[in-house]
């Protein structure tokens, strides 16, 4: 299952036009629905009580996290440096 982002845009077509920016965007995007998932899978070994399972999705999860983070690190620099 993956997720996206179905929320509000910008509709300014100068802060969204930049090729890169949009890569980092869908790059985010993607990040956000591997947490979902992870949470996902999180909720289904918790309720069969699979505790080696759970183990091995929060460390998943940890990973993710800093994936997403680093992501979201990239996403403000270039928006910062190429002012788009």
């Amino acid at each position: 299952m993956t997720s996206t982002y179905n929320g509000p845009v910008p509709n300014e077509e100068n802060r969204i036009a930049c090729p890169r920016k949009l890569i980092l965007l869908q790059d985010v995007q993607k990040a956000m629905g591997e947490l979902m998932e992870i949470h996902n899978g999180e909720v289904v070994a918790l309720l069969a009580e699979d505790f080696v399972t759970l183990a091995e999705l929060r460390s998943q999860l940890q990973a993710a996290r800093k994936r997403k983070a680093g992501l979201i690190d990239l996403y403000r620099e270039h928006v910062e440096s190429h002012g788009c």
